[in-house]
């Protein structure tokens, strides 16, 4: 009865230890890997299709965190592919943009700035960073130019002194509607040539009508002498 009672004894002790081994540890063979894939779903949901769980088990765990890598590889593949398009996109749309012959600046319907060209920025006399994505009210407290753009006055001329010549210009502003949202593009045409042209010609009638004036009227006065008595 005493050895008996003895390996009753060894036999409950070992199976106490077991089981508390088996509580205390069971827990976390579960929840370790559920709280690897809630962290990876997190991370997927913060758009970080890099992050892959590392599981080395057989098991449905093992499965499901080899379905979730494959997802992240196929969502981190598709990223990068509407990245690349986007950024085409984006060069192509600022090499339109520059390509265009007047000065144009877009404004979008939360007042902020989309885009301004080459010609744009020359006569703002601003870098790109100064004003494409800032708001319309920032840029026009910094630029008195871009202030004067703003008012309601299209069709006037107006001179800009660029590289210490004067050039013309006229502003068109025309409003875009797209979807229920509203923006406008401010077009400067540069109106310079004409001007130039207007002045040739008004030098030019100044000066026959100066050059015509004299010989005129000398025949005057002399046809006035042939008729005096």
């Amino acid at each position: 009865a005493d050895q008996a009672l003895t390996y009753i004894s060894l036999i409950a002790a070992i199976t106490f230890l077991a089981g508390l081994t088996f509580t205390v540890n069971f827990p976390s063979i579960l929840t370790s890997p559920i709280n690897g894939i809630i962290a990876g779903i997190k991370e997927i949901a913060s758009k970080n299709y890099k992050y892959r769980i590392h599981l080395d088990r057989k098991d449905e765990f093992g499965q499901m965190a080899k379905a979730f890598n494959d997802m992240a590889e196929r969502l981190e593949y598709f990223e990068n592919s509407n990245l690349n398009k986007l950024i085409f996109e984006k060069t192509r749309a600022e090499a339109v943009i520059n390509s265009l012959r007047d000065a144009s600046i877009g404004i979008g319907k939360d007042d902020r700035i989309l885009f301004a060209n080459r010609q744009a920025l020359q006569l703002l006399n601003m870098q790109a960073a100064q004003v494409v994505a800032m708001p319309v009210l920032e840029v026009m407290r910094k630029n008195d130019l871009f202030r004067f753009l703003m008012e309601d006055k299209d069709g006037m001329p107006f001179k800009i002194v660029v590289d210490n010549r004067e050039n013309y210009f006229t502003k068109e502003t025309i409003d875009i509607a797209d979807n229920g949202t509203s923006g406008k593009l401010i077009v400067l045409k540069n109106i310079t040539s004409f001007k130039e042209l207007d002045v040739a010609k008004t030098n030019f009638i100044a000066t026959v009508s100066h050059e015509l004036k004299t010989p005129l009227a000398s025949s005057d006065f002399s046809i006035r002498l042939l008729e005096d008595n």
